[in-house]
């Protein structure tokens, strides 16, 4: 009886150190975004795009996303985007699993920082808008259009510049899960 006490101890013992050498290096990561390492910009492109809007896309963990529509008038109690387009309603904030993704698919790929080569014959018609608030309260917006697989990047009220997305599938199927 005694002996098989001790046996049963000594196995939940093993157990007990077996399952916590096993959980340990994934216990140190919490709270931490799994995807962190992958979704860092390279220093090719923080110099392309500078330091401080570097900073806001990938040092927030907190971003807004809008639907946008066009409208020919724009009224003084709308939020203008981009000329002609406002954003619809009320706001979504990302979880963090879904910024990281968006980081990962668009925001951290090189090549979705280049024109192709052969442009879609596709009117500009932008569907949402990612509101990245930063840390130095700098706010930068992704503005993404599905009709032409183009994405634009306003940052501080200006216009930086006008790309093709690479992962289109990707970025395509991401967007349309955020639309109603």
């Amino acid at each position: 009886m005694i002996m098989k006490a001790k046996l049963l101890i000594i196995m939940a013992l093993s157990m007990n150190l077996f399952f916590n050498a096993c959980a340990g290096p994934f216990s140190k990561e919490k709270g931490k975004v799994l995807a962190d390492e992958w979704i860092m910009p390279d220093s090719a492109l923080c110099a392309d795009l500078g330091s401080g809007i570097v900073e806001t896309l990938f040092a927030t963990r907190k971003v807004k996303c809008y639907e946008l529509e066009g409208k020919k008038k724009v009224d003084v109690a709308d939020t203008e985007v981009i000329k002609g387009f406002v954003r619809k309603g009320e706001a979504t904030v990302l979880t963090v699993k879904q910024l990281a993704v968006l980081q990962y698919i668009l925001l951290s790929d090189n090549k979705s920082y280049k024109q192709n080569e052969i442009r879609v014959e596709s009117p500009f018609i932008p569907r949402l808008e990612f509101e990245f608030v930063g840390k130095n309260k700098r706010t930068a917006s992704v503005v993404i259009s599905l009709s032409d697989m183009s994405w634009v990047l306003i940052y501080d009220g200006k216009q930086q510049f006008n790309y093709d997305y690479y992962s289109v599938d990707l970025v395509n199927r991401f967007c349309k899960s955020l639309l109603k």
